[in-house]
């Protein structure tokens, strides 16, 4: 068979009779829908895993240290930027509790710190960015599950406020 020089080949098969099918607005509307949805998911939600809105202040304040930092938003915990617990239900029971993911965790970075560093002793120091709205309860839950996990030294990251004199 020999090679062929090609022509006009789209004119050739098109025919005037046919139809162009009518385009349905309702898959198009349900892929916004679902685009908008996910959008405002992702808005509202950045909030808790990011750094907390308004942070508390204060007059006599140090400079940070190297030590794991609990992010405590009024939604969620995080540990070092890693998930570690929810507040809504410590909110709900209404008692102090400790929070077990939090602390399962604490101790993991316990253990490796000691592991890392066997001819030291641990310093057993946390830092905890606490939101401006998040409820009593929920720090003291926190302290305490810190406590528990074996870190004895409780800093608060906080603004540094100007002295008025």
């Amino acid at each position: 068979m020999a090679i062929a020089v090609p022509g006009r080949c789209l004119l050739r098969y098109s025919t005037p009779h046919l139809r162009v099918p009518e385009l349905t607005l309702t898959p198009l509307l349900d892929f916004l829908l679902a685009v908008v949805l996910f959008l405002l998911g992702v808005t509202t939600t950045q909030h808790d895993c990011g750094r907390p809105r308004s942070l508390l202040s204060a007059e006599n304040a140090r400079s940070m240290i190297e030590a794991p930092l609990v992010v405590v938003g009024p939604n969620q915990l995080l540990l070092d930027g890693v998930p570690s617990g929810e507040t809504r239900s410590l909110v709900e029971d209404g008692q102090v509790r400790i929070i077990s993911d939090l602390a399962d965790m604490l101790r993991n970075k316990r253990a490796l710190w000691q592991q890392l560093n066997p001819d030291r002793a641990f310093p057993g120091s946390v830092s905890l960015q606490i939101d401006r709205d998040v409820p009593a309860l929920v720090v003291k839950s926190a302290v305490r599950t810190a406590t528990v996990a074996g870190y004895s030294e409780i800093n608060f990251v906080v603004r540094r406020r100007e002295r008025v004199e």
